[in-house]
């Protein structure tokens, strides 16, 4: 049977001259593009040329395919589609500019910045011939365009003044339009400040710093960066090393949220020793350039704290988000070959978490980098465009990952960044254990790999160095691993991973951790448990109850679960125990009620710790809150009610049950134990009576039920 997939293609149904190659090939199937322009090249298409395109021209070339699908070309194929339930869930259709959601693209609005044939327009820097630095006159030249950040500038030139106290080193202020006295700051640490009005390019302005600067090197920072130090970037210069080099980079520390709790390193160049063509390209998120004989880099390590892509502020995101957009859409459009402006188009819509956008544009930009062989920005888009698929669990992360993983050459942190979000999808979706752990093989092979050379796998890295440097992905990682060889009943794996995991740093699995330890073998159980503090006793007791208690109502015939519950409630505090009930424990989707209830029935309060009489009581309540209207309520109620009891006058005074003014019990609590007392006793006395009168008083919530005892009692009498 042959089978074929084909497109009809006209450069006027995009801006380059090669359709979209597929990102997976069907095997034993054919792929030909028709096209009517003979200019048309693909290295991934079979080209013929036809005068015309439409589909009835088209039956005799395609009368000898059994089986024909034709895709568009805005179309890209991203996996399986003749065996697919859903053949359009591996095709991604991708936007135009004018299609993109929540911005307009104005053509006429395009001021260009480069000449007709595509090169990017800049200002040749000057030569200087009179300085002891190559010609100039300093060493290096710190440059800091500047616009109206009055709350980050003073913390921005404090962190970066030993550069200029220690240095040959000159502070250049490029002022856009400051009015909120920022220039005026710049002044005070002795800044030579220029002025370049705002124009939607960053690069030109940066480009002004440049052509201005004096010093043999240049340095880039904005003025809501800071540095943590600089003691690297003075070693840099001050013993030498610069002059083996003819760039550096430092690193950018993004953080998610303004808290600073989450962040993702990146090696950002903005050192570079100036020439003639030195410059930057690119309205906004530019990029330093220089020529290809100046090649030598230098990886230094000093980081600037960077806020700008914080999350937690919805308005300041959109904001930005449509003012960067706005600028980038010109540059997408003016310069369709370089493929890092539609990767940080791609980039503006997943960070403002529009990933069914985000997909479509980093798949084009890969796509288009697999044609064109470019493989810095297709494998950013690659890792970006998996980022999207974890963020959403999206299960197509299995087989489009598989195909990304291969199509680039990739760091090891990158890869590492994949084979980590997919162990995590395959966990989430509680794929067999054998295919998480095969994940989790692949992310620990990279994750060697790139501890034993760390600067190989850093370099530009935009995505990704998190996952092989920050402890909470690496724990992560491990913990997921732990659970899936308890799975699979391997427990000298699972000890040898939990001997290296550090308890206060995983979070999100640390349920999923506890659970399995529970259900485990004695000595997994003992080196889990055993090794826990009592502060962390103290901080996870209710995960610690959650965990187990789903195990145990999931597998209730599993009588090593049922022995150690006893134990395990010793070491919860009451207030933990009832704080969990409170917070909805027992509607946890693990959590099955009515085996929790059957449990309790199974056990005699004689000999029970008070935290063990405590659970029981509450079980018993839930029991009882969820069958009010069953047949057997009254029956549930009394067992709730002496419960309480129980635990009551064993955990609390009997004087403060008592008595009516006490704060110290909780009321439902008093109102339980007074109508227990009255139950016990049988009679419609008079003390009985007021007893119920101020259980009522109480905790209103038991109207009904008072009433009904107080009915019964009458009765009685």
């Amino acid at each position: 049977m042959k089978k074929v997939i084909f497109l009809r293609f006209s450069v006027g149904d995009g801006r380059r001259l090669f359709p979209y190659p597929p990102l997976y090939r069907e095997p034993d199937t054919d792929y030909i593009c028709f096209t009517n322009d003979t200019r048309v090249r693909s290295s991934a298409w079979e080209i013929e040329v036809v005068e015309e395109t439409a589909q009835v021209d088209l039956e005799p070339h395609l009368k000898r395919y059994d089986v024909r699908m034709e895709l568009q070309p805005n179309q890209i194929q991203m996996g399986d589609v003749w065996s697919a339930a859903d053949r359009e869930e591996n095709v991604i259709t991708v936007p135009s500019l004018e299609e993109l959601p929540l911005v307009s693209f104005e053509l006429e609005k395009l001021a260009p910045t480069s000449d007709g044939e595509g090169n990017y327009v800049y200002r040749r820097n000057p030569v200087y011939t009179e300085g002891k630095y190559n010609g100039r006159p300093l060493l290096l030249t710190i440059g800091v365009p500047v616009s109206n950040q009055i709350d980050t500038i003073d913390r921005c030139l404090s962190h970066i003044k030993p550069l200029l106290d220690q240095l040959d080193a000159e502070l250049l202020v490029i002022d856009t339009g400051s009015t909120d006295g920022t220039v005026e700051v710049c002044k005070k640490y002795g800044a030579r400040v220029i002025a370049h009005p705002w124009h939607d390019n960053m690069s030109a302005v940066r480009n002004e710093g440049i052509y201005h600067a004096r010093g043999e090197w240049y340095m880039s920072i904005d003025d809501d960066e800071w540095f943590e130090d600089v003691e690297e970037i003075l070693y840099f210069f001050k013993q030498g090393v610069c002059r083996a080099y003819d760039k550096a980079s430092y690193i950018q520390r993004n953080y998610g949220d303004s808290a600073g709790t989450s962040y993702e390193d990146y090696h950002t160049l903005r050192i570079a020793r100036i020439t003639p063509q030195l410059h930057f390209e690119g309205r906004i998120h530019d990029s330093l350039i220089m020529e290809p004989i100046y090649d030598k880099a230098c990886l230094l390590h000093s980081y600037a704290h960077h806020y700008g892509f914080a999350q937690d502020n919805a308005e300041k995101k959109r904001e930005k988000f449509v003012r960067n957009t706005h600028i980038l859409l010109q540059d997408v459009y003016e310069y369709p070959w370089n493929l890092r402006y539609l990767f940080q188009l791609a980039n503006e819509y997943r960070c403002i978490e529009r990933y069914d956008v985000a997909v479509k544009l980093f798949a084009e930009a890969v796509a288009v980098a697999k044609e064109m062989k470019d493989i810095k920005p297709g494998k950013s888009s690659a890792v970006m465009l998996i980022a999207c698929l974890y963020e959403t669990y999206d299960r197509r992360i299995f087989p489009w990952g598989k195909e990304l993983l291969h199509m680039f050459p990739l760091a090891t942190a990158e890869a590492a960044f994949i084979a980590w979000c997919q162990e995590g999808i395959a966990f989430q979706y509680k794929l067999p254990p054998e295919q998480v752990l095969e994940y989790y093989i692949h992310y620990k092979e990279n994750l060697e790999r790139y501890r034993k050379n760390p600067a190989a796998g850093q370099y530009l890295v935009f995505y990704g160095l998190a996952t092989v440097e920050q402890e909470l992905y690496i724990m992560d990682a491990e913990a997921m691993a732990f659970c899936s060889y308890l799975a699979l009943g391997r427990e000298e794996e699972a000890l040898d991973i939990l001997s290296a995991i550090s308890m206060d740093v995983v979070k999100d699995r640390r349920s999923n951790m506890l659970a399995g330890a529970f259900a485990a073998g004695d000595r997994v159980y003992n080196a889990f448990f055993g090794n826990l503090t009592d502060m962390q006793w103290e901080e996870w007791s209710e995960e610690i109850l959650g965990a187990a208690l789903a195990a145990l109502t999931q597998d209730p015939a599993h009588d090593r679960l049922a022995e150690r519950m006893p134990d395990l409630l010793a070491g919860l505090s009451v207030s933990a125990i009832i704080s969990w009930f409170e917070h909805g424990g027992t509607q946890d989707d693990g959590i099955q009620r009515e085996r929790l209830y059957e449990y309790v029935l199974k056990y005699d309060t004689e000999g029970c710790s008070i935290q063990e009489l405590c659970f029981y009581a509450w079980v018993l309540k839930e029991e009882y809150a969820g069958n009010r209207e069953a047949e057997n309520s009254r029956e549930l109620l009394c067992q709730y009610l002496f419960m309480v009891a129980v635990f009551a006058e064993r955990y609390y005074n009997p004087d403060l049950l008592m008595n009516a003014e006490c704060r110290a019990v909780p009321p439902d609590i008093c109102a339980a134990y007074r109508m227990a007392l009255v139950l016990a006793d049988g009679r419609a006395s008079h003390e009985n009576v007021m007893l119920l009168k101020q259980a009522l008083a109480i905790f209103p919530a038991f109207h009904e039920e008072i009433r009904g005892i107080l009915s019964e009692l009458s009765a009685d009498g």
